[in-house]
């Protein structure tokens, strides 16, 4: 993680690599009493670098003005694509990502009538708006509102969570689908 000063405050960029623990270690103790903070992912975080990093600028006083991430490049596929996985690329090349392991950052809000399952961990820098549904294996973070729906860890990930930012109607369920302790946010 580096940190530099700029005219309207602090960035914060996070680098393939870095955990929650490495993030709170280098955030922990500094006053940002007031300091506006862009928040820069370069490439796959991890969800837990990403949820630290807003909760411990937080607890020091700052605010998180502006998230940014890299543009995503997705190489050409070796074999043929069978068309429906054709189709989803087209329409969104981030979202191609069957990978458990992946962490797919989506740097935009999501519309109405979109739904995708991400076999990995979801990063998204905008609205969840009403209409959208998103399943991740592993967990999900919204920067903006979640109106929407999102499911995190159907598939068996263990301990899963779904977090967001401010929602105006912040609602909750457990499904009847799957076990307890998986949650489902709406």
């Amino acid at each position: 993680m580096k940190q530099r000063e700029t005219h309207g405050g602090l960035m914060v960029t996070l680098e393939p690599g870095d955990v929650g623990q490495s993030v709170r270690r280098s955030l922990a103790g500094q006053n940002l009493a007031g300091v506006n903070v862009t928040l820069e992912i370069q490439g796959d975080a991890a969800p837990d670098a990403v949820s630290e990093a807003i909760g411990m600028i937080a607890v020091s006083g700052g605010r998180v003005s502006r998230v940014r991430a890299p543009r995503v490049s997705v190489a050409a596929p070796a074999a043929p694509l069978t068309e429906e996985a054709a189709r989803a690329r087209e329409e969104s090349p981030a979202t191609a990502s069957d990978d458990p392991n992946r962490t797919v950052i989506l740097p935009h809000s999501l519309r109405s009538g979109f739904r995708r399952e991400f076999g990995g961990s979801v990063v998204i820098l905008g609205d969840v708006n009403p209409g959208v549904e998103v399943v991740a294996g592993g967990d999900i973070i919204v920067m903006g509102a979640l109106r929407g729906v999102a499911h995190a860890g159907p598939t068996g990930t263990p301990r899963p969570s779904c977090g967001r930012g401010p929602s105006p109607v912040p609602r909750s369920a457990l499904p009847t689908r799957w076990p307890a302790h998986r949650k489902a946010v709406r």
